[in-house]
């Protein structure tokens, strides 16, 4: 067998002698398409000296594709400029709210040729996706190992076998789903469908379809529903959808939707904001959507509103604001509770708007939100967490401020806040064990005094004082419903996510800031692209022909179950603590429970991996080393296909690995946040290469100029599902003759999915149909969406936003929220199941440095050279994929750890000098980041010395310090016979990870730990580890 090394794509690539031209000769799409290098500018610098820069090409109506961006998950949309069938340039999309100023934005009803040569802003992230798209390291082909996982030797397969393999493995579980969870053992095992339970002694496991796992990384809309739809009721898996959520801000999403009934994500309406708190938020480098978010911000404070950062680092965000707060990590709610009290002690909350108990109470102020702050709560039930105080026929109850009777809570326009003991003996209540939830509150902020909560959030006590928590306090209060805050994943991503995001909330909620114009604001959303609103829409997401599947039982990372309640037989074999958490509110997911899980086969072994866009290895915090061991176990995991755009380090760990486009190459149907006031329907769509609709997905309708392997996933899903139905003789429903159930008849009369084209039709036809807008699906292509215009933002009343969300404000947490799609009780009526202890449900505060039963680990943070090991992401990065992009790496090629001054001078540090850092914690798997034993930590970590960071901690940048991602080199069988070594690029493994030296909590698993982790959000604690630091 002949052996040759390949260098079709040069190391080093960030050589600034590397013209554009030779960029994308040197990739394979420049390969294939070199009869345009004409049109490629020279080097910059060349262009400059010689006069040699020439305008850009004529543009036609042909040379412009409108998408949506995907660099980071903001959502913006973008303008494609393609020339015979090369992209050359990313520009904004004039139509779309996150690209245009507002009142500059292209009005909706003007035609698209008049659109032509009007620009949109988009981000430099934005503009590298060129990069993105003529990646010469992409994958082009299936691979398949040619030797143990993770040796980085593969053989080429086509696309077919490749898919036949997948087929083969997920065949034997197809539809082995079951009628019931909740059978006894001995009823399941003489159930008719007993061979199809996972355990009969286990009966809620269900059935073995769910033994195959479905995890993207990163899903969008469109192609959420659309897995959900073939995975869920067409092959019959619970488990049909574990995304990266948990790993982001997912505490973030939980505690907005137990406070306000599954409305999961609120944004200030910033621009006529008069005061902003920016907490654990950056929104001028990485928000949602960043490049609109901050415009919004600069008018803000263009226009005198005043902002204060919280932050243990100097942002850019922090630059601009009128005052920096360096808070100790983790200790956020100190400083809210802290406020929760200034504010009711010095009564500056607003208690006309607290006292209203229902919608219909008489409302002079203008509310479209009301409260259960004047709930009466009984502190004796659920072991002491409470529960609301119910009259007979099951409804809340208040003492009515007009009579002082004890009445349900429609009965009264306004209840007491804060009733006497006298008051709640007349009404016939015990004051010993019933009290208000805003009384709860009170005494909730009230367990430290000021100067205690400012000491818990900065143990100085120089940067947050008594002084500095009422002054906060009292700006925040004094501009009526036009002040909001802003926080994000730098408060929740802790092991106290929930309760900190909670407390932050309930500030808010004080103010009755909700729907104002100048507070906060639920955002424009989204016309409903799979769901039947109107007549003509077609439930796209769960209207399934054929034999539709009840994908039931228990997740394997347990979310949106009870352990006690949803696993009785589990609970009555294992007892407290189990044995691995269970995470009912959970409801966006646990990513860093699932490859541990899978490693401890617990709740039941995962028999096939589908992982697409999924880099958990890299991702997810703690877990590198973990993480590598259980995805090599044949034993535990028998099979792992992963979809994806590059060689990756989840993918360098499957079976098998199929090609994925990139985002401008796939249709879905992204979101924006609620930052955009304006109703928004973006349509991502392929800006190379042709989608032929008279294809079946197995016959493979997309024309990719680079590769016919390179297919859509939804495709690829529909080609799997007919291998699948060819073995096993029965049809996957949703999909083909068994597309629809002809509930929506007439709706759905002669349609059918045979291939992701058909299904993007319908999305389009609903998005249509709702919006009443475009006169035609080609009119949305056209125009990269649907959008409301700017003037829809707001009511004519001039008071509120338009898009009001109008619903409860909850501070206590006794009722089940809309987020439990599996059911469940509220947060006070379940139980921690480590330890079989009530949750809270109010905001408070939990000491941050403490595992999932409890333990306190600060211990580990004592030490003179301990530091706080924090993560950011720069401006120019996102995720952990835009390494790719060389133009985004030489804004900063060297990345560095950053270290404050005083800890610098303490240990003899100086800037540029390299170092080691290395976890304090002694558990398996802790590594040293400067081991030269180990090749992947012999990390290039060096220092930065700043003032701009709080003492006491270090931060890395993430998006670096890859170990695969096409940095290490890998050999590749041909279909020829010869063996070509591809050479990595090692830009690509530039600067360092946290993962490796990022703590794991060994309270948890039978085998293998898992991050720390929030259990209630589930969110996984990117910072709460201690490190050591020294010079290398």
């Amino acid at each position: 067998m002949a052996t040759k090394t390949s260098s079709a794509r040069p190391q080093g690539w960030l050589d600034p002698s590397l013209s554009r031209r030779s960029f994308l000769k040197a990739s394979s799409a420049a390969a294939a398409l070199a009869a345009t290098s004409t049109l490629f500018r020279p080097r910059p610098a060349e262009a400059v000296t010689t006069g040699g820069l020439p305008a850009d090409p004529i543009e036609n109506d042909g040379d412009i594709v409108y998408s949506v961006c995907l660099q980071c998950h903001g959502g913006c949309g973008i303008r494609a400029k393609v020339k015979d069938g090369v992209l050359v340039k990313i520009d904004g999309n004039p139509y779309h709210p996150n690209a245009a100023e507002v009142n500059h934005r292209l009005a909706y009803t003007t035609p698209r040729a008049d659109s032509i040569h009007t620009l949109g802003s988009v981000c430099v992230k934005g503009q590298a996706g060129v990069q993105t798209l003529n990646n010469p390291y992409r994958l082009l082909h299936p691979l398949k190992r040619a030797a143990g996982r993770g040796a980085g030797k593969w053989e080429v397969i086509s696309l077919n076998t490749a898919l036949d393999a997948v087929a083969q493995a997920i065949a034997p579980y197809f539809q082995k789903t079951v009628a019931s969870t909740s059978l006894t053992p001995a009823q399941a095992a003489v159930a008719a469908d007993a061979a199809n339970y996972i355990d009969t002694d286990f009966p809620e496991l269900g059935g073995k379809a769910n033994q195959v796992v479905f995890s993207p990384g990163r899903f969008e809309h469109g192609q959420k529903e659309f897995a959900d739809r073939l995975l869920r009721y067409g092959f019959g898996t619970v488990n049909y959808r574990h995304d990266h959520t948990s790993i982001c801000e997912t505490s973030h999403h939980v505690a907005h939707a137990l406070m306000y009934n599954g409305k999961d994500h609120l944004k200030p309406d910033i621009v006529n904001s008069e005061f902003c708190i920016a907490w654990g938020a950056n929104p001028l480098e990485a928000n949602f959507p960043m490049q609109a978010y901050s415009r919004k911000f600069m008018t803000f404070r263009k226009n005198g509103g005043k902002l204060v950062v919280i932050d243990p680092r100097f942002s850019n965000s922090a630059a601009v604001a009128d005052q920096w707060l360096p808070i100790q990590p983790g200790h956020d709610a100190a400083l809210a509770m802290g406020m929760i009290n200034r504010i009711i002690t010095s009564n500056t909350y607003d208690a006309a708007y607290l006292k209203r108990p229902h919608a219909g109470a008489v409302n002079p102020g203008g509310e479209t939100t009301f409260s259960d702050a004047t709930y009466l709560v009984d502190t004796t039930a659920n072991g002491g967490a409470g529960a609301f105080a119910k009259s007979g026929s099951g409804n809340e109850q208040v003492i009515d401020a007009a009579t002082g009777n004890l009445v349900e809570k429609t009965a009264s326009d306004a209840g007491l806040l804060d009733p006497s003991d006298t008051q709640l003996t007349t009404a016939g209540l015990d004051p010993a064990t019933h009290q208000t939830v805003f009384q709860l509150l009170a005494a909730e902020a009230a367990k430290h005094t000021l100067a205690e909560w400012a000491h818990l959030a900065d143990p100085t006590d120089q940067v947050i004082t008594e002084a500095v928590i009422s002054d906060l306090a009292d700006q925040f209060t004094a501009h009526g419903k036009k002040a909001g805050i802003e926080f994000y994943r730098g408060t929740v991503q802790h092991t106290n996510g929930t309760y900190t995001a909670m407390a932050i909330l309930a500030l808010n909620n004080l103010i009755g800031n909700i729907d104002w114009k100048g507070g906060m604001a639920g955002g424009g959303s989204h016309w409903h692209e799979v769901d039947d609103k109107k007549a003509g829409m077609i439930n796209l997401k769960s209207d399934v022909g054929g034999t539709k599947q009840s994908a039931n039982g228990i997740q394997i990372t347990r979310v949106g179950k009870e352990y006690e309640g949803d696993a009785p037989n589990l609970f009555a074999a294992d007892g407290y603590p189990a044995k691995r958490p269970w995470f009912p509110f959970a409801a966006f997911g646990n990513y860093q429970e699932l490859l541990p899980s899978i490693g401890d086969q617990y709740p039941y072994a995962c028999k096939a991996l589908l992982s697409y866009w999924n880099n958990t290895p890299y991702s997810v915090p703690a877990t590198r080393d973990m993480a590598i061991e259980i995805l090599k176990d044949e034993a535990k995991l028998p099979f792992h296909v992963c979809f994806d755009y590059e060689m990756g380090e989840m993918a360098s760990l499957a079976d098998i690995v199929i090609p994925d486009g990139c985002y401008l190459e796939r249709y879905s149907t992204p979101h924006v946040a609620p930052s955009i006031l304006t109703k928004t329907s973006g349509f991502r769509q392929p800006v190379v290469g042709s989608y032929d609709r008279t294809k079946k997905g197995w016959e493979y309708p997309y024309s990719h100029p680079l590769s016919p392997d390179i297919q859509m996933i939804e495709d690829l899903i529909i080609a799997i599902a007919h291998k699948t139905e060819q073995i096993t003789g029965q049809p996957w429903p949703g999909i083909g003759d068994n597309t629809f159930s002809g509930s929506d008849a007439p709706d759905t009369d002669g349609k059918r999915i045979d291939n992701a084209g058909d299904y993007y039709e319908m999305i389009l036809d609903n998005l249509r149909i709702e919006s009443g807008k475009p006169a035609n699906n080609d009119e949305i292509r056209a125009k990269g969406g649907v959008f409301e215009d700017d003037a829809a933002a707001y009511d004519a009343d001039g008071t509120h936003v338009a898009h009001r969300w109008g619903g409860q404000v909850h501070f206590f947490i006794d009722y089940k929220p809309a987020i439990n799609s599996y059911g469940g009780a509220s947060l006070v009526a379940t139980r921690n199941s480590m330890d079989g202890s009530h949750h809270t449900g109010l905001p408070t505060y939990i000491d941050p440095e403490q595992d999932m039963r409890g333990n306190s680990y600060a211990t580990e943070g004592s030490g003179t050279n301990a530091f706080k090991l924090l993560t950011y992401k720069p401006v120019f990065h996102a995720q952990g994929r835009t390494i790719i992009n060389p133009w985004l790496v030489d804004l900063m090629p060297d990345p560095m750890v950053q270290m404050n001054r005083v800890d610098a001078d303490r240990l003899g540090l100086r800037t540029g000098e390299k170092v080691k850092i290395t976890s304090t914690h002694p558990g398996p798997y802790s590594r040293t980041m400067g081991d030269a034993a180990d090749p992947f930590l012999a990390f290039r970590a060096r220092l930065e010395v700043t003032e701009g960071i709080r003492p006491g901690c270090i931060s890395i940048p993430h998006s670096y310090g890859h170990w695969q991602m096409s940095s290490q080199s890998r050999e590749v069988l041909l279909p020829s016979g010869v063996t070509e070594t591809v050479a990595g690029d090692a830009s690509r493994a530039a600067g360092v990870s946290s993962s490796p030296v990022t703590r794991l909590d060994t309270s948890v698993g039978v085998y293998y730990p898992a991050a720390p982790q929030d259990p209630v959000g589930g969110s996984a604690a990117f910072y709460d580890s201690f490190v050591t630091v020294a010079k290398l």
